[in-house]
């Protein structure tokens, strides 16, 4: 670096580009491929790129020393320009081999490598171009003509489907996931694609193809409500008796079962306005003589899914810090928030809360050691907010103000804490904490 801070501080004129940019490059490339054997030795190679340097910098210094400038303006106003696209031209054809997945041998110069590419261009790597339009999606380079590629071989749902699915996935999982599908498709029998991603923790939303089907679509809410508890239980077939007591409790078999189709109508009808499939063995709602069934694949991605996997990978003992605040930015408050349809909603929303709790507490502690205290309070804090009379919570943020010398925030927070619980619960407060408060030291 620097050369370049010399540069812009001494420098003469306020366009010039100082550094080791790709036309330097290019044209130190040029001059080593000429000659023979040097590509061998790798010692040899690098001592003649080092010197050439040198000499490029001696002939720049001495070039400034005898303001021998002016030779520029001699050079006319098109070679200049030539320069500076061919440049851009060769180093542009450079990478073509690499996004079409084309092994070429570098020889003969542009013109020669542009005809060799024509020669194998039935070689083109289709998963590695499908993979450079696919990131260009995710990552926001140049999308429109990504898009565009992929159109010439894919058809609009397709290509809509797998623009809203790489976006959401996981980094380490893309190439894979591109290179199976470009085996699994079929352009004579395609099927209908689609992806559904459901967040289940608070209000629940649900999105099929990037497009989030609104409130005002759903018939009833306890059309909806039948929907979130497929989800709820995907990879399980819940028998249609069961679904009938938990919807439609009291009625009849002959009701509960009618009213059941009727939902199961509803929601295929939505589903398939929002290109998911309702037919066939692609379908996303699955039904046997057993029950219904929403399938665990490559079609869904539930939240909550996302949140129990991170949650095993906590024993791993990696990147805890990162895996413990994405399962708190995937919590968005208690699971299927305002909806009590039957006895597993109550027990997975309470297993759901105590692994946020603790995913706090575990987050919390790590702050606290790297002397990250607004964090640390940030995170107690809006743990406290989601179970109000958690004491170990409590105890963690009394301990954290105290150290930090804000005795009067932790009396304030202890006689807030204490008479809710003595009020709401008639619960006498746990003595650790009544410690904490009157300790000097945290």
């Amino acid at each position: 670096f620097l050369p370049v801070i010399i540069g812009a501080l001494f420098g003469w004129c306020n366009q010039l580009h100082t550094g080791p940019v790709a036309m330097t490059s290019l044209l130190t490339f040029t001059v080593i491929s000429q000659i023979p054997g040097l590509s061998d030795d790798k010692d040899q190679l690098l001592q003649t790129v080092f010197f050439l340097s040198f000499l490029a910098g001696l002939v720049q210094l001495l070039f400034g020393i005898f303001r021998l400038s002016f030779f520029v303006k001699l050079l006319s106003y098109p070679v200049v320009i030539g320069f500076t696209n061919a440049g851009a031209l060769i180093i542009a054809s450079s990478q073509l081999p690499q996004i079409l997945g084309i092994s070429l041998e570098k020889r003969g110069g542009m013109p020669a490598e542009l005809y060799s590419l024509i020669l194998h261009i039935g070689n083109i790597h289709i998963p590695t171009l499908v993979e450079m339009a696919l990131r260009g999606i995710r990552y926001g380079y140049c999308p429109e003509y990504a898009i565009e590629l992929l159109n010439r071989f894919y058809d609009s749902n397709t290509v809509k489907y797998l623009g809203e699915r790489i976006k959401s996935m996981d980094e380490s999982q893309i190439t894979a996931f591109i290179r199976n599908f470009v085996s699994a498709y079929k352009v004579d029998r395609p099927e209908q694609l689609y992806f559904v991603k459901a967040a289940l923790f608070g209000k629940p939303e649900i999105s099929i193809n990037g497009i989030k089907i609104p409130d005002t679509e759903w018939k009833t809410k306890k059309v909806k409500g039948f929907f979130e508890y497929l989800l709820l239980c995907s990879g399980d077939t819940i028998s249609k008796e069961l679904l009938a007591e938990i919807f439609w409790p009291g009625s009849d078999d002959k009701s509960s079962i009618a009213s059941q189709r009727t939902a199961l109508y509803h929601l295929r009808k939505i589903l398939s306005k929002y290109n998911g499939s309702v037919t066939g063995d692609n379908a996303f709602i699955y039904e046997t003589p057993e029950g219904l069934q929403i399938r665990k694949n490559d079609a869904l991605e539930l939240d909550i899914h996302e949140f129990l996997h991170l949650y095993d990978q906590l024993s791993t003992g990696q990147e805890q810090a990162k895996i413990l605040e994405r399962m708190i930015e995937l919590y968005k408050g208690d699971l299927m928030e305002n909806s009590d349809y039957g006895d597993l909603v109550l027990h997975e929303r309470e297993r759901f809360i105590s692994i946020f709790m603790e995913a706090c507490q575990k987050l919390g502690l790590i702050y606290m050691k790297r002397g990250e205290q607004q964090k640390a309070e940030e995170i107690l804090r809006r743990a406290l907010r989601a179970e109000p009379y958690n004491e170990n919570v409590c105890l963690e943020l009394l301990k954290l103000y105290m150290s930090q010398g804000r005795r009067s925030k932790a009396v304030k927070l202890y006689y807030s804490f204490k008479k809710h619980l003595e009020q709401e619960l008639d619960i006498k407060i746990d003595r650790r904490l009544t410690e904490a408060i009157r300790s000097p030291k945290p």
